[in-house]
């Protein structure tokens, strides 16, 4: 907004206006210096009942939920209840095109996980589940709408990528391997092997925290829709919140002539072609 913050500075000296009021201020890209000056140092344009919460790319929608409730009028609990309801999900697909029946799979944990677009949010501090849950999907849209004709043209539903999003937002240390372990995931999906993605143990766990538990043998016996390691194909939704890196990663995923990989204590990844390959690659690069 500022182009040039020395001239900014001199102008809020030479029209005295350099008290700049506390808030959240609507602002446009059309204003010019003075506008903007008028405009933050107005104490009848500081918005002092809006709060902004961080939702970081990752979070799954029980972090969420608990990121709002820390800094709003509102329950995790209740936003949680909200964003399980069949009920509110048939009213939010009367005014998103991407809400639909495709989220209500078997056994999923909530309709709108990985619809939760993460990035830092604007929200009412006494809003109401249903009003944050349409700020949340309105961002969803803004940032989605752009892809929605590589999504109608793709062989897999959104939901599906979205789900393949967050399996490969949480596998890859780099954002520029997430075209290659999308590719490397489709692979296995073509191939009819399992995706064996740690993401969904975690998920089962409810942590991401300790991926020694994720990888944990036992853990991976666990019975659910969401484990990768017992059934194959994709879990029954997303686990996680995905960027928007992700999902393009998914439509313009790297094609793949690998099954396996692994990445180093540097953070490099290695691939292969076989499980040989994959122990062999573990052998020399493991911790």
């Amino acid at each position: 907004m500022i182009k040039n913050s020395e001239v900014f500075k001199l102008a809020a000296r030479v029209n005295n206006k350099t008290d700049l009021e506390v808030g959240y201020f609507r602002i446009s890209a059309a204003m010019d210096c003075i506008e903007l000056l008028d405009r933050i140092t107005d104490p009848n344009q500081a918005n002092t009942d809006q709060v902004a919460v961080n939702l970081s790319v990752g979070y799954g929608a029980k972090d969420i939920a608990a990121a709002i409730a820390e800094k709003c009028d509102v329950s995790s609990e209740a936003l949680l209840s909200f964003w399980n309801d069949v009920d509110f999900l048939t009213i939010l697909s009367e005014r998103y095109w991407f809400i639909n029946e495709d989220l209500d799979q078997e056994g999923v944990h909530y309709f709108l996980e990985g619809y939760l677009y993460p990035e830092t949010t604007l929200f009412y501090k006494n809003a109401k589940p249903e009003a944050i849950t349409n700020r949340i999907l309105d961002n969803f849209n803004e940032r989605v709408s752009p892809l929605r004709q590589k999504i109608e043209a793709s062989s897999l539903s959104l939901n599906e990528i979205l789900t393949l999003a967050s399996l490969i937002q949480y596998e890859a240390r780099n954002v520029e391997d997430l075209p290659l372990i999308a590719g490397v995931f489709l692979k296995r999906l073509a191939s009819d092997m399992p995706l064996q993605s740690e993401a969904t143990i975690c998920y089962i766990l409810s942590s991401f925290i300790n991926r020694d538990d994720c990888l944990s043998k036992k853990n991976q016996a666990i019975v659910s829709p969401y484990n990768t390691f017992l059934n194959k194909g994709l879990p029954s939704g997303p686990v996680l919140s995905p960027s928007l890196k992700a999902i393009e990663a998914v439509l313009d995923h790297q094609e793949a002539d690998y099954i396996y990989f692994m990445y180093d204590s540097e953070g490099n990844i290695h691939l292969a072609r076989s499980y040989a390959a994959q122990l062999a690659n573990q052998e020399k690069y493991g911790n």
